[in-house]
C-alpha cells in the first residue's frame, strides 16, 4: 500500500509536508478547481501515468508498505518530464541508493538498482515493489494517461466501471486512485457506493477526490480517512477543520 505521500511544485500543489495514508478508502475533499485531478495525477507519476509536463520542477516523495517492507522514493521531475535526483531506500535492508543523472521514468530506478548491487535480497524486494507499481498501483482520472471513467464523456463504453470492479475483486495489497469518485458509475445500475463498499469489502486501499463532503461516514472509517484541500496543501479532516469543510462546500 501507499503509505505516505507528499509533492511540491506540482501545478498548484505545494504540500508543506507529506501525509499519512490509511489502509482501506482515503477521500480528498475539494471543488472544481482545488486541485483534486493534479493531486490524483501526482500520485500516479511514479507509474509515468501523469507525464505531465509541469512548467516547473516538481518533488515528490513517497512510502510505500509491500509483502512487510517498506520503500522510500523520492525524486524530481523537471519542466521537461526528466526525472533526476532519484532517491531510493529499504530500511529493513539498510539499502540506500541515489542516483544523480536524468532516467527516463521514475520506474526505472529499479532496473538501475538490481544492476549495481549484488545483494540478491535487495533484488527480491525491488521486484516486489516494481512488481507491485506495474500491477497493483492504478490511477484512473480523465486523462489520456489512465483507464477514463467520467459519465459526462458519452463515447465511453459502460464496461468502465465493471473493469474497476474487477480490479477491486482480486484482494488486498491493490491501491486504485480515482479522481471525480462521484462520476465514475457508467450505467444506471452501478453507482460509487457500490464500488467504494467493494472496495472496502475486498481490503483495496482506494484514494477517491470527491467533491461532496457527504462521503464522511463512519462505515468507511474515522476522521484520518478523510482530507480536503486548501491552498495546495492536504489538510486532514479533524473535527475543526470540518467545520470549515462544511462552510467551504456551502460557498463553492
Amino acid at each position: 500500500m501507499l503509505y505516505a505521500f507528499g509533492v511540491q511544485n506540482y501545478c498548484n500543489l505545494n504540500m508543506y509536508k507529506p501525509v499519512i495514508l490509511q489502509n482501506g478508502l482515503t477521500f480528498i475533499y475539494g471543488p472544481c478547481g482545488s486541485g483534486k485531478t493534479s493531486f490524483c495525477r501526482a500520485l500516479g507519476d511514479i507509474c509515468n501515468y501523469s507525464a505531465y509536463k509541469n512548467w516547473k520542477t516538481a518533488c515528490f516523495y513517497y512510502c510505500f508498505i509491500y509483502a512487510g517492507y517498506i520503500l522510500i522514493y523520492t525524486y524530481e521531475r523537471d519542466n521537461k518530464g526528466k526525472v533526476k535526483n532519484a532517491d531510493i531506500s529499504i530500511p529493513q535492508l539498510q539499502y540506500r541508493y541515489r542516483h544523480i543523472d536524468d532516467i527516463c521514468n521514475p520506474l526505472q530506478i529499479f532496473s538501475i538498482c538490481r544492476v549495481l548491487s549484488e545483494n540478491k535480497n535487495i533484488h527480491i524486494v525491488l521486484n516486489l515493489f516494481e512488481y507491485y507499481l506495474v500491477n497493483k498501483f492504478h490511477l484512473y482520472d480523465d486523462t489520456e494517461f489512465s483507464a477514463t471513467v467520467n459519465l459526462r464523456d458519452s463515447s465511453l463504453p459502460p464496461l468502465r466501471f465493471k473493469q474497476m470492479e474487477q480490479i477491486c475483486r482480486t484482494g488486498a495489497e491493490q491501491t486504485v486512485i480515482i479522481d471525480d469518485f462521484e462520476y465514475s458509475r457508467c450505467n444506471g445500475d452501478s453507482k460509487p457506493q457500490t464500488l467504494a463498499r467493494r472496495m472496502t469489502e475486498e481490503g483495496t486501499q482506494g484514494i477517491l477526490a470527491v467533491r461532496r463532503s457527504e462521503w464522511i461516514s463512519e462505515k468507511y472509517g474515522g476522521m484520518g480517512h478523510y482530507f480536503f484541500l486548501k491552498s495546495g496543501d492536504l489538510i486532514c479532516a479533524d473535527p475543526v477543520s470540518y467545520t470549515h469543510l462544511r462552510a467551504h462546500e456551502t460557498l463553492s
